[in-house]
């Protein structure tokens, strides 16, 4: 009853979350195409592409973790489970440095990258580096401890968290475009966010 409970709760959480991450980022596009510029939503999606590449380096080493997991919590051997926990914080904190070295080499080149023919120009070089350090910051921090929730197959707790994230970073962010129309602001808010989302993941 315990397992059909919980399947119950993570099949609840997430279709919560899913139809969260459907709605409110459509109309927060449409918002900011009318009121701020369809350059910003471009840049924003080449950015989040862009960068989504990179996260490549992580080579799936998190799911590799997450299956030599399942042994240790069957067994109850936390000395296991641990060690394997440090060795995937260990791996994320090479793939954020890797992540914030190769981003970085990419300054000089953005403006080649990136062409628009605009009198208010945005500032190209200070937006990427907020969505640099939004995808290296996840990787930096406490995000290893997601693999252990993932382990113990409570998605429940993931979805619940990435649910309360969502609502408070776009509660924030339609605030600030709708009281200054400032996408800088709004951006900041998109990467610093990561950092109490990180944190809540951990016990």
């Amino acid at each position: 009853m315990n397992r059909v409970n919980q399947s119950f709760n993570n099949t609840l959480w997430g279709f919560a979350y899913r139809f969260l991450r459907m709605l409110v980022p459509t109309l927060f596009r449409a918002y900011i195409i009318r009121y701020v510029g369809t350059q910003y939503v471009g840049l924003s999606g080449f950015f989040t592409s862009f960068l989504s590449v990179l996260s490549l380096s992580e080579l799936g080493f998190g799911s590799a973790i997450i299956f030599l997991m399942y042994e240790p919590i069957a067994k109850n051997d936390y000395v296991t489970l641990n060690a394997l926990l440090k060795k995937l914080r260990r791996i994320y904190v090479y793939v954020g440095i890797v992540i914030i070295l190769v981003g970085c080499s990419f300054y000089p080149f953005l403006d080649v990258l990136i062409k628009i023919d605009t009198e208010t120009k945005p500032n190209i070089q200070l937006l990427y580096a907020m969505y640099l350090f939004q995808v290296a910051a996840s990787y930096l921090m406490f995000a290893y401890r997601y693999a252990l929730l993932t382990a113990y197959q409570r998605s429940d707790i993931v979805f619940k968290i990435e649910f309360i994230y969502s609502l408070i970073e776009y509660a924030l962010k339609f605030i600030i475009l709708i009281t200054t129309k400032n996408f800088y602001l709004h951006t900041l808010v998109f990467a610093l966010m990561i950092i109490p989302k990180n944190i809540a993941y951990y016990p």
